[in-house]
């Protein structure tokens, strides 16, 4: 089931035609995410995680390649976090793990007119909309050199992980996150006759799964003031988790 809260879909044109490019953000049940950061965090998991999740959406609002926004999910506090103009929720009604939530939504992309989608987990808060136009640039770059079939993966910063994924909707690419999934997305790209290429990002290689990456981000914002106005900087301040990672919270 999907569900549009904006009036009309967001058009890089300024209509109301069908887009073509998506961008789509899985976002586990809450009680299930950020496993790995329980013991630093405990229940502030919950508010870290919509916290990221509004720091991914405004980039990709800041976006001027990017078309339309949708979020597939089976929590509800999460699809009301994510409410808002131009944003398609996509109702995953139960969890299936994050490969089946991707095919349900790219599904429900096509049927919509979108012919590419870029896939991009909730936990990358210095992602901007410059920087994902850059990446789009590069992707169409290629695809204009070589033509369809080209897969776009940005890695995670330990390089086995992936942080965003373009690819066609029409395509039968079968998205496989988990363990290594950027080694698995290059190998699995290259079995079905496509191309991948590698679009690397420090911005957005940066995702939040340990205690370490909290502490990388935290840095990224004291070198870079800008990124003291994402609502994860502010959460972690609120929370008073700027202090507990050694750090000031100044800015």
């Amino acid at each position: 089931m999907i569900t549009n809260s904006a009036n009309t879909i967001k058009s890089s044109n300024g209509t109301d035609s069908q887009p073509s490019l998506f961008a789509l953000v899985p976002v586990k049940v809450l009680g299930e995410a950020k496993q790995r950061l329980n013991v630093a965090l405990g229940p502030d998991r919950r508010g870290l995680t919509l916290a990221m999740l509004k720091d991914v959406l405004s980039a990709l609002a800041d976006s001027s390649r990017i078309e339309q926004i949708a979020v597939v999910t089976a929590d509800a506090e999460v699809a009301n976090a994510a409410a808002g103009p131009g944003v398609l929720v996509i109702d995953e009604i139960e969890p299936r793990g994050m490969n089946a939530a991707i095919k349900l939504a790219i599904g429900q992309i096509r049927q919509l007119g979108g012919s590419h989608a870029v896939v991009l987990p909730a936990d990358i808060p210095l992602a901007t909309g410059e920087e994902l136009d850059r990446l789009m640039h590069l992707q169409e770059v290629e695809q204009r050199a070589g033509g369809n079939g080209v897969i776009g993966i940005t890695p995670s910063a330990d390089g086995r992980g992936t942080n965003l994924l373009c690819l066609e909707t029409g395509s039968d690419f079968e998205t496989c996150y988990g363990p290594s999934s950027y080694t698995l997305h290059l190998e699995r790209a290259l079995q079905s006759s496509r191309r991948p290429v590698t679009l690397e990002s420090s911005a957005l290689s940066l995702d939040m799964d340990s205690p370490a990456d909290l502490q990388t981000f935290i840095q990224a914002c004291l070198e870079e003031p800008r990124f003291q106005a994402t609502q994860t900087w502010k959460f972690l301040q609120a929370a008073g988790l700027l202090e507990s990672f050694g750090k000031t919270g100044g800015g």
